[in-house]
């Protein structure tokens, strides 16, 4: 959640020149902005000392056409996820936070082509912890660097085989729930908010055990505030492996493997219910480069909390 509120938009004077701050408050006039509150990662943002944000959501993916390692899509039967998920960030220091990330469940339902029944497995998430630390504080501009670990509690192995649409089906991918890898995250986030308006993007390198390659993910998003309580926010990502481990690619429906690359948008809403409460929607999917995944849109209704 981007809580602007917390380090800038609360009486903080802007040094802009007076026409570049002039534009920005005709900006916000137009925009009858006021303060904006956003999804689970703050970005550049740190809240205040005892303060901070809660967020749960669920995340549903009715998934259709896998893509394989060379873009290549191919029909399948029908395939769910659902997970439930949980997030939490609060200031320790000035400029200093702890966050978690707590997958709690992860369903999954898939089709066997071959005779029409469906599989179902259920395992938790794999949890992560973070610290943020702000680096610049300039105006409405932020800088800050983020460190996390995310431990394997879920099985890397497959649970079921994935089998094409066809009349005669043939073994496509594989399903798996997790990594089962230890994931070592290091970035850094540039943000630059106003009342109203926010923009932040973020670059991080991950470091995977078992050989796995490594990463790059980065994610740019902007934010505005509407009327009558309302948010909205849109946000481009992409992952994408570095080439440098030696562990097999894997085609896995989950994407919960070696290899999975993409580039993928988010469309996302809330509306303030008063007392720091928030509940919104978010669409997501994939734009470009989506390989070793399916595809499907992924929908994620949630309520937040600032405190």
């Amino acid at each position: 959640m981007r809580t602007l509120s917390s380090e800038y938009t609360h009486g903080e004077k802007s040094p802009l020149p007076p026409k570049l701050r002039t534009f920005v408050w005709i900006v916000s006039f137009v925009l009858m902005q006021q303060v904006i509150a956003s999804s689970a990662h703050a970005g550049a943002w740190t809240p205040k000392p005892g303060h901070g944000y809660t967020k749960f959501w669920v995340k549903w993916l009715p998934g259709f056409w896998y893509m394989d390692g060379a873009g290549n899509s191919t029909d399948y039967g029908t395939y769910h996820e659902l997970f439930f998920n949980a997030y939490a960030e609060w200031g320790m220091l000035d400029g200093f936070a702890g966050w978690i990330h707590a997958p709690l469940v992860r369903n999954f339902w898939l089709e066997d082509t071959r005779n029409g029944m469906f599989g179902y497995h259920i395992t938790p998430g794999d949890p992560a912890l973070g610290l943020r630390l702000r680096v610049l504080k300039q105006g409405p501009f932020r800088l800050s660097i983020d460190a996390s670990a995310r431990a394997p509690l879920a099985s890397g192995d497959p649970v079921q085989e994935v089998y094409s649409k066809e009349s005669t089906p043939r073994l496509i991918a594989l399903l798996r729930v997790g990594r089962g890898v230890w994931e070592f995250q290091g970035g850094l986030s540039f943000g630059a908010g106003w009342s109203g308006f926010y923009t932040n993007a973020q670059v991080s390198f991950i470091y995977m055990t078992g050989d796995f390659d490594s990463v790059i993910s980065w994610n740019a998003e902007a934010g505005w505030s509407l009327p009558r309580g309302w948010q909205l926010r849109v946000r481009i990502a992409g992952w994408h492996p570095l080439g440098n481990g030696t562990a097999p690619y894997h085609d896995s429906l989950s994407g919960q493997g070696n290899g999975t690359q993409y580039i993928g948008f988010a469309l996302e809403t809330d509306v303030s219910l008063g007392n720091g409460w928030y509940a919104g929607l978010s669409l997501e999917g994939g734009l470009l480069l989506v390989q070793r995944q399916t595809g499907g849109p992924v929908l994620s209704p949630f309520v937040a909390k600032r405190f």
